[in-house]
C-alpha cells in the first residue's frame, strides 16, 4: 500500500471504532511511531549502498547527490553529508532547516548560509 501511493500522497487511513479523543491521540501516536520505523529502516538498508556509491563516485572524480525524502530529514541530511554527498535536492520546505541543521554542525553555529532549492 506505501509503494502504490508513492508520488501521490493520496493513502487514508481507517481507524474504527474510536470514540474519545485519547483514542485518536494514541492512535495519532501510533501512526507517527510506524512512519518513523518504516524511515529509519529504509534509511538503514540504504546506507551501505549509498556508501558504495560515494566511493565509486569519489574514485573516479563524479559529484554525487540525493535527490528525495531521505534528503529532507535533517540528521540523515548530516549523515549523508558526512559521508561525502557533494549535494541534496529536497523540497523547499525542508531546506531551510536542512541548511541550518548542515551550518551548525559544520561550523558551530545557528546562523544559515546560503541555500538554493534544486530538483
Amino acid at each position: 500500500m506505501m509503494l502504490a501511493n508513492a508520488g501521490l500522497n493520496n493513502l487514508k487511513i481507517l481507524i474504527p471504532m474510536i470514540s474519545t479523543l485519547p483514542e485518536i491521540d494514541e492512535a495519532i501516536s501510533l501512526i507517527k511511531q510506524a512512519h518513523t520505523e518504516l524511515v529509519e529502516e529504509s534509511i538503514d538498508t540504504s546506507l551501505p549502498a549509498i556508501d558504495m556509491a560515494i566511493k565509486s563516485a569519489k574514485k573516479n572524480k563524479i559529484p554525487i547527490g540525493v535527490c528525495g525524502e531521505m534528503a529532507s530529514y535533517p540528521m540523515v541530511a548530516v549523515i549523508l553529508m558526512g559521508m561525502g554527498i557533494d549535494s541534496l535536492s529536497m523540497s523547499a520546505t525542508s531546506m531551510l532547516l536542512i541548511n541550518s541543521m548542515l551550518f551548525s554542525k559544520c561550523f558551530g553555529s545557528s546562523r544559515p548560509g546560503r541555500i538554493s532549492q534544486s530538483g
